[in-house]
């Protein structure tokens, strides 16, 4: 297979990450906070340099682990199919962890950031994101909807993740109306909980309804 050549703005964005921990390594505390909870509130600290370090650390390992996967994947399972739309998904999730990371270093550092309004906002948005890229996944072992019954039946895949696709969406809004306080904690991830039981669900049915028909054709 080919090797996924490697995205500009990935390489930017790691690199960015450790850029951001040496601008803003002076003026974090120590212990730096690494973690805060729903009230916004710390209640999880880290010593120096650790403590500055382990995002860029996470982003880096991350984006090795991301560009590994299509090389890694088994034969029939390959992810070449849908390479292009894998380099997108890489950027996004990389971009989302980038902005994450530096909106907690501002909040570390002092400046007035409400993360618990805004870390919802990110994940919903990134949530609707990447429900307009469900329906291009194609069946492999790392990304997407992946039941038994996906794995092992080309209708199953295609029509669950057309629904996941809505699904995904739909839950990203409720993360947005968490983040504007418009909806309690609680309810994107009830939301999310339900919509996964009822995807794991639909894949059965139609993965057995398909068993003894002919294959469906798949766009």
């Amino acid at each position: 297979m080919k090797f996924p050549s490697l995205s500009f703005a990935n390489v930017i964005f790691v690199v960015a990450s450790w850029g951001l921990v040496f601008i803003f390594y002076n003026h974090l505390p120590n212990p730096v906070p690494i973690h805060w909870n729903s009230s916004d509130h710390i209640n999880g600290a880290m010593d120096k340099p650790w403590g500055a370090l382990w995002v860029p650390l996470t982003v880096t390992v991350l984006w090795v682990f991301l560009y590994l996967l299509p090389i890694i994947s088994p034969r029939g399972f390959r992810m070449d199919s849908f390479i292009k739309t894998w380099r997108i998904i890489i950027t996004m999730i990389l971009g989302c962890t980038f902005l994450v990371e530096t909106i907690a270093l501002l909040k570390a550092s002092g400046f007035p950031v409400n993360l618990a309004q805004v870390i919802p906002i990110i994940i919903g948005v990134l949530f609707i994101w990447l429900s307009n890229f469900m329906g291009k996944l194609r069946k492999n072992f790392f990304v997407g909807i992946r039941t038994p019954w996906t794995l092992s039946n080309d209708t199953a895949w295609f029509k669950t993740h057309r629904l996941g696709a809505w699904f995904l969406a739909m839950s990203g809004l409720t993360f947005i109306g968490e983040g504007v306080r418009v909806l309690p904690l609680w309810v994107p991830q009830i939301v999310l909980a339900i919509f996964i039981i009822i995807l794991i669900g639909y894949s059965y049915l139609v993965a057995k309804k398909n068993e003894a028909e002919p294959p469906e054709m798949i766009p």
